[in-house]
């Protein structure tokens, strides 16, 4: 594989990785939206129907049974705070990602930070609930921090086109 086309090939990799965590950010921020304006009631019912189901399956779930017991306290204040927390997430990653697609030399040392501390946070959260989802979530920001970290590299030796 020449040069040219392992650069190519990076290069793809890197961009669909931008693009699918750039849905991801814009489902925090309609999500984010949605806690915030849904009423609580509506919000907690639909939570545990998507639950339940699965508890039925595995009644000893241990992620279902934390989504049942953390939506029964769901008080006012966590759910402006997961509101906020939702919308600020997918907000921050989709100016990120913007910056990184118009290749903003800024865009892509603040991306850095700002997945790097998403992966911190992922790993002390997947420290606590063992998701495998986390993991993986985890794994593909790592992925995607090192893609940036060689975009990055390229960028400031006037590589990008």
């Amino acid at each position: 594989m020449t040069n040219y086309s392992k650069e190519n090939l990076i290069y793809k990799i890197y961009w669909w990785g931008l693009v699918i965590k750039w849905l991801n950010a814009l489902s925090e921020i309609v999500g984010g939206l949605l806690v915030y304006f849904v009423s609580k009631t509506v919000a907690v019912n639909y939570i545990l129907s998507l639950v339940m189901g699965e508890l039925k399956d595995d009644p000893e779930d241990k992620f279902g049974l934390f989504i049942v017991n953390s939506v029964s306290d769901f008080s006012t204040s966590s759910k402006t705070f997961l509101a906020v927390y939702l919308f600020t997430h997918g907000l921050l990653k989709t100016l990120a990602i913007i910056g990184l697609f118009t290749k903003k030399l800024w865009a892509y040392p603040i991306s850095l930070i700002i997945f790097s501390v998403f992966v911190t946070y992922q790993m002390y959260r997947y420290y606590f609930t063992h998701s495998i989802w986390m993991l993986f979530l985890s794994i593909f920001d790592a992925m995607l921090i090192w893609l940036i970290w060689h975009e990055y590299k390229r960028a400031r030796k006037g590589l990008l086109t």
